[in-house]
This record gives C-alpha cells, sequence and structure tokens, in this order.
C-alpha cells in the first residue's frame, strides 16, 4: 500500500493522485433558495419528526450527505434530500452541499427509490414509485433490476393500489399491514377489498392492526376431521368419498 505523504485528500491528489488512484467527485456549495421542489416528484412523503431531528443536525454542525440535484430553467431541481431541505431551511442554514445528477425521469426516480441516504421508503410510497415507472414504460423486470430488488417484490408492491384508495388508506394509517393487503390480493383479486376493509372496521373496535384470516391446511383439517365423525348419510356420498381419501392420505403420511 503506497504510504500518504500529505496533510489533506486534496494535497495527496495533487501530489500522488496517479499512484493512489483517487479520483474527483465534484460537489457544489447552493444556496437553499436556488433549490427547488417539483410538487408530486417525490417518492417519499414528508416527515415531519424526522426533518426536526434532521435540522438539530443541522444546527449542531454535523456532516450530512450531499442533495443530489438537477438543472432546469427554474433551478437546481432536487432530486434526492427533500427532507435534508426542509430541514436546513428550519435550521436557517444558508448554502448546502450539491451533487449534479444526469439521466432520464425514470433513472431519477430509481435513483430515489435506491438511495440509501433518505428515509426508507414506506410500502405504499415505494408501490407509487413502481407504478411511474410503469407508467414510464418500464417492463416490471426492468423496474426490478433498476432498484435492485426482486421481480416478486415489484410485483407485490404493484398489486397493492388495485385494492383501491380505502384500503391504501388503511395501510398509509397503519391499520393493516401491506403484507397482509398483498396477500389478500394475490387469493382473492380485486374482490379481496371488501375483505380487507371488513377486517379494518373490526379492528378499529377492538384495537391493534387488521388481521386478514386465510383458509390454511390446519382449518382444512379441522374440517374434515369433523366431517369424518358424521354419519356418512348425513353428509351425501360425494363429501363421504372426500373424507375416505383424506383418512387414507393421513394413514399413508403417518405410516
Amino acid at each position: 500500500m503506497t504510504k500518504i505523504q500529505a496533510t489533506s485528500v486534496g494535497q495527496a491528489y495533487k501530489t500522488q493522485g496517479g499512484d493512489l488512484d483517487i479520483k474527483v467527485n465534484k460537489t457544489f456549495m447552493v444556496p437553499v433558495e436556488h433549490l427547488v421542489v417539483e410538487e408530486g416528484f417525490n417518492i417519499r412523503d414528508l416527515d415531519q419528526e424526522h426533518i426536526l431531528s434532521m435540522s438539530e443536525s443541522y444546527r449542531e454542525g454535523r456532516m450530512m450527505p450531499a442533495l443530489v440535484i438537477r438543472t432546469t430553467r427554474d433551478g437546481f431541481k432536487v432530486i434526492d434530500g427533500h427532507h435534508r431541505l426542509s430541514a436546513a431551511k428550519m435550521a436557517g442554514v444558508h448554502r448546502l452541499e450539491c451533487k449534479e445528477f444526469t439521466g432520464t425521469e425514470a433513472e431519477q426516480i430509481a435513483f430515489m427509490v435506491s438511495s440509501s441516504q433518505g428515509r426508507n421508503l414506506k410500502p405504499i410510497e415505494r408501490a407509487r414509485a413502481y407504478r411511474r415507472l410503469l407508467g414510464l414504460g418500464m417492463t416490471k423486470d426492468e423496474i426490478a433490476k433498476s432498484v435492485n430488488r426482486s421481480r416478486a417484490d415489484v410485483d407485490n408492491h404493484l398489486i397493492m393500489p388495485e385494492a383501491g384508495d380505502d384500503v391504501i388508506q388503511a395501510i398509509s394509517d397503519g391499520e393493516v399491514a401491506a403484507t397482509e393487503v398483498q396477500k389478500a390480493m394475490r387469493q382473492h383479486g380485486s374482490g379481496a377489498q371488501d375483505r380487507i376493509m371488513g377486517a379494518v372496521r373490526k379492528s378499529r373496535e377492538v384495537g391493534g392492526k387488521a388481521k386478514l384470516k386465510a383458509f390454511t391446511k390446519k382449518h382444512h383439517d379441522k374440517v374434515m376431521e369433523i366431517l369424518a365423525g358424521m354419519d356418512a348419510a348425513a353428509i351425501g356420498a360425494e363429501l363421504s368419498q372426500l373424507v375416505e381419501l383424506w383418512v387414507s392420505d393421513k394413514t399413508k403420511g403417518a405410516a
């Protein structure tokens, strides 16, 4: 390893840049009044608690990641760093460190989704981003690749908005888990909306998150046990045959 013969990165770049393979990735200190937010562009909903916490970091002079911006005629559009911009304004910061972004609108959205600097995306925010990418002409496979996620993840998130606005609001309000909605939609399609909202209304009465009960193998076996204990004449020939098959399979499995 080459020894550093400098007291700063800048000096090392000038004197040993070739040996150390140092590359320059420019940033710019941009006045906050020139940083613009395009309405509806940010895939993250602004979290006021998060902004307040970050504003304290700015006031205390802590190192913060640079914003990612794109130059437009109306100003420097924020691609990544909307929470940081709001926090900086709250803290009275005059200039912010920024990096220039070049790329298509789809690449900008994919960058926001995969950025490690922003607040973790909520399921609905991720679904919103995937829908926008789909609307820009990307395939589901291309979306998965661009955000470093699996195709199944893309499918699961894209299915949620099909449940309707009431369900989306219930997810946003924390009344039902996104995974529960995804599971119900896969099982019942658009017909799952009434089932989901029924569970949400019930949870409002008793408290806690809605639970969508599914008919599992355990439930199936319980039904068959009940039928097996009934008289064959009472349940009919067809059900009797099914019960006999179930008992036979269960006996083979035990053996």
